[in-house]
């Protein structure tokens, strides 16, 4: 996972002329320290938070509102982890022109070997008191304090890690060590949860290749992309064996928050 320096328009519309998350992370990219961290949280829908309902997040971590000063504009923020406080910060969401640095909440962590990268960020609209403090967000984002190695020649199941960029956000594997032999109707890991599955099928010749697809079984709500909803199972080419390569990207985070 790494910040795109790139200023977007959102930004621009902030009056801010630096990539803000980019700009408050010391080690930007984990893959330069030849790791990636899951993206746990990336989510623009407005919602409210208050001085008895903090923001919950992942991994044990939670946003709490500890008090709002009209005449000041501003709002005290307090992050736990285990009910544990270990940052605190203030905002000023409802100053006129508030910048993006005046709306946002951040976070920062070393994350295995990675230092001082923004782990937890989070965009208000506005703070104000009514009948208790209140506040509206219209962005989360977090990512995973447990990050993974991808240190070349790191083994995961049947795939190895090759190389590593961090220039690209690219990283290569392959099974080349380790032969993929394909029978039918069998069920196999080929990188902690995704699979291959072949076809239960009793012609298996060189004009009926026995089928087989690549697969990851996702729980919770499908992801979608731009044809509608996805299934879990996504199809490759057939074969009998495998033993290419594959080239999975970390994530580039746009700042959108």
């Amino acid at each position: 996972m790494s910040y795109e320096s790139t200023v977007t328009q959102g930004m621009k519309d902030h009056q801010e002329s630096v990539a803000y998350l980019d700009d408050n992370s010391q080690d930007k990219n984990l893959l330069t320290n030849l790791q990636i961290s899951k993206v746990l949280i990336d989510d623009s829908a407005e919602q409210v938070i208050t001085s008895s309902k903090p923001l919950k997040l992942k991994e044990g971590y939670a946003l709490n509102l500890k008090s709002v000063d009209a005449s000041a504009n501003t709002a005290i923020l307090e992050l736990t982890k285990n009910s544990k406080v270990i940052d605190s910060k203030v905002v000023v969401p409802s100053r006129l022109d508030a910048t993006m640095s005046d709306k946002t909440y951040y976070y920062k962590a070393e994350i295995g070997a990675t230092k001082g990268i923004v782990q937890i960020a989070v965009h208000f609209k506005n703070a104000f008191h009514a009948s208790e403090d209140l506040a509206n967000i219209d962005g989360v984002f977090q990512i995973s304090d447990e990050p993974i190695s991808v240190e070349p020649n790191q083994q995961y199941d049947k795939m190895m890690v090759r190389t590593v960029d961090d220039n690209t956000d690219t990283i290569t594997m392959d099974n080349k060590d380790y032969r993929v032999l394909l029978n039918k109707n069998k069920d196999m890991v080929l990188m902690k949860n995704i699979h291959i599955k072949t076809a239960n099928q009793d012609t298996v010749n060189d004009t009926n290749p026995l089928r087989y697809y690549i697969y990851k079984t996702i729980t919770g709500v499908p992801e979608t992309t731009d044809e509608g909803t996805s299934d879990t199972n996504t199809a490759m080419p057939t074969g009998e064996e495998t033993s290419g390569e594959t080239k999975p990207s970390s994530d580039t985070v746009n700042e959108g928050l």
